[in-house]
């Protein structure tokens, strides 16, 4: 089996916006209320974490297909871990082979100050998407729509 290669570290997080935190306080022993809202992303977390991982991937994909990468070594998307406070995302961006290797395919593609302009305009593609979708399934659920959502991309 061939290594994967970390190339970036991805974080998603979701929050109650303060005008959210400020209705959570008016609804008071709802079960959206309960535990900060905490309740809330725990029961929607795979909701939440599977439309991370789709917009991600989908987004990273065109990106990198743009810049000329092969189908066969285009980046993934893998989820390390998910976690409360509110809710917490950790996943990690990898390409199959070596260091080198991959180094090599990214910098025949792209140089690397133009590279990391692109992932600029990825990180922001991809907070947008995901707070579109982030809204879609909060009003979906529970019509609270009020949830923050950030993405960073390192």
């Amino acid at each position: 089996m061939e290594k994967d290669t970390v190339i970036a570290r991805l974080r998603g997080k979701l929050e109650f916006s303060e005008q959210g935190q400020l209705l959570l306080e008016q609804l008071g022993d709802g079960w959206v209320a309960r535990d900060g809202g905490d309740v809330f992303f725990n029961e929607f977390r795979s909701a939440f974490v599977q439309d991370f991982t789709k917009i991600s991937q989908d987004e990273i994909g065109r990106y990198f297909r743009e810049s000329g990468v092969s189908h066969e070594n285009l980046p993934r998307v893998q989820i390390l871990e998910t976690y409360r406070g509110s809710l917490i995302v950790k996943a990690a961006l990898t390409m199959a082979g070596t260091m080198g290797t991959v180094y090599a395919s990214i910098k025949a593609v792209a140089e690397l100050p133009k590279l990391a302009e692109g992932l600029e305009e990825l990180k922001k593609r991809i907070q947008k998407k995901f707070q579109k979708s982030a809204d879609k399934i909060a009003e979906k659920q529970s019509q609270f729509p009020d949830i923050k959502a950030r993405f960073f991309l390192a």
